[in-house]
C-alpha cells in the first residue's frame, strides 16, 4: 500500500516526476534496469577500468557510472584512475546487480540516486567519512542489507534511501524515530502523540508518509526544514507544532492530511508551496509577514477553509 500512495505520489510530482522507474517495488527492478540500461547504451562512457564504466566531471573528477554486470559480484572500487580521484557514485550505477561484497574509497564524496537499487544480495556496507550525500532510493529494495555503517560527515540523506532493508526494519524496532546524523529519515511506524527529541534538524522527505495511526506531534525548535510530502498522509493527525527555528517547509508536506484543523506558519517560512493539499479539515489559517510566495495548489482542496489572512508581505500567489 505504502509503495501503491509512493508511485502515485512521484507520478504526480513534478519535481520527482523526472525518475526514469517503469515498476512498483521490487517487481519493478528489471524495467529500471532495462530502461536505464536504454539510456547508458545510447551514450558513450568516458573510460572502463576493472569492468567499472566511469565519466570525468567537469572538474577533472570521476563518476562511477556502470558497473559490467558479470564482473558485479564483488566490487572494490578505486581512490583514482588515471591519476585522477574516483569521488561519486553516479545514478542506477549498480542498480538490480547480484552485488555481495563492495568497497567504496574515502575518496568519493556522494552516493547518486538509485546507485544500489534492488541489490538482493547485498549483506552489509560500510560508508566512508569522505561521503556527505546519499541519494534517494540509493539503497531501496537491498533486501538483505542487514548493516550499513554510516559515518557522521554524512549530512544529506534521500527519500527512501533504505526503504525495504532489513536494516531499516531493525531500527525501526529499537525506536519508531529512526534518526542518522541529526537528520530524522523515518517515522511511519510511530502511533498517537510524537515528540520529535531535541537534537534533530531536519525532517526527511517522505519520513511519516501515510502513517495513519499518528494523531499529534511536537517538532522541536531544532529543527530548521520539513522535507517535502513529510507528513504525507497522516489522516489521523489534528495537531502539530511548528517552531519558529523552522524557514523551509517542502511541498505537499502536509498534503491529504484530512483530520488537520489548526496549524501555525512560524514568522521564520519566506514561502509555501502546495503545502496543505488536501487537508480537508482545515478551516482557517493565518499566514505571516515572513512570506513572500504562495506557491500553486498551496490549499487545493482544503474544502472547508473559510477564513485565509494573507499579508502585505506577499508578492506572488501560484
Amino acid at each position: 500500500m505504502q509503495l501503491m500512495r509512493f508511485w502515485k505520489k512521484v507520478l504526480a510530482s513534478v519535481t520527482v516526476g523526472v525518475l526514469c522507474v517503469s515498476g512498483v517495488g521490487l517487481s519493478g527492478v528489471e524495467s529500471v534496469q532495462e530502461s536505464v540500461g536504454t539510456v547508458l547504451s545510447a551514450s558513450a562512457y568516458d573510460g572502463t577500468y576493472e569492468g567499472l564504466h566511469y565519466n570525468v566531471t567537469d572538474t577533472g573528477e570521476i563518476e562511477i557510472a556502470k558497473c559490467n554486470k558479470d564482473a558485479a559480484t564483488v566490487v572494490n572500487i578505486p581512490t583514482e584512475i588515471d591519476g585522477k580521484p574516483v569521488t561519486s557514485i553516479g545514478k542506477h550505477a549498480f542498480s538490480g546487480f547480484s552485488l555481495t561484497e563492495i568497497t567504496i574509497p574515502d575518496s568519493v564524496a556522494s552516493i547518486g540516486e538509485y546507485a544500489f537499487y534492488g541489490c538482493t544480495s547485498l549483506t552489509e556496507i560500510t560508508i566512508p567519512d569522505s561521503v556527505t550525500s546519499i541519494g534517494d532510493c540509493s539503497f531501496w529494495g537491498c533486501t538483505s542489507l542487514t548493516e550499513i555503517t554510516l559515518p557522521d560527515s554524512v549530512t544529506y540523506i534521500g527519500y527512501k534511501a533504505f526503504l525495504d532493508t532489513p536494516w531499516l526494519k531493525i531500527k525501526q524496532a529499537e525506536n519508531p524515530l529512526v534518526i542518522v546524523n541529526h537528520i530524522l529519515i523515518d517515522g511511519t511506524t510511530c502511533t498517537g502523540s510524537v515528540s520529535i527529541p531535541s537534537g534533530v534538524t531536519s525532517i526527511g522527505v517522505w519520513a511519516f508518509d501515510g502513517c495513519i495511526s499518528l494523531t499529534e506531534i511536537t517538532i522541536p525548535d531544532s529543527v530548521t526544514s520539513i522535507g517535502w510530502y513529510a507528513f504525507d498522509e497522516c489522516i489521523s493527525l489534528t495537531k502539530i507544532t511548528i517552531p519558529d527555528s523552522v524557514t523551509s517547509i517542502g511541498g505537499r508536506a502536509f498534503d491529504g492530511c484530512i483530520s488537520l484543523t489548526e496549524i501555525t506558519i512560524p514568522d521564520s517560512v519566506t514561502s509555501i508551496e502546495s503545502t496543505f493539499e488536501g487537508c480537508t479539515s482545515l478551516t482557517e489559517i493565518t499566514i505571516p509577514n515572513s512570506v513572500t510566495s504562495i506557491g500553486y495548489y498551496t490549499f487545493s482542496d482544503c474544502t472547508r477553509l473559510t477564513k485565509i489572512t494573507i499579508p502585505d508581505s506577499v508578492t506572488s500567489i501560484g
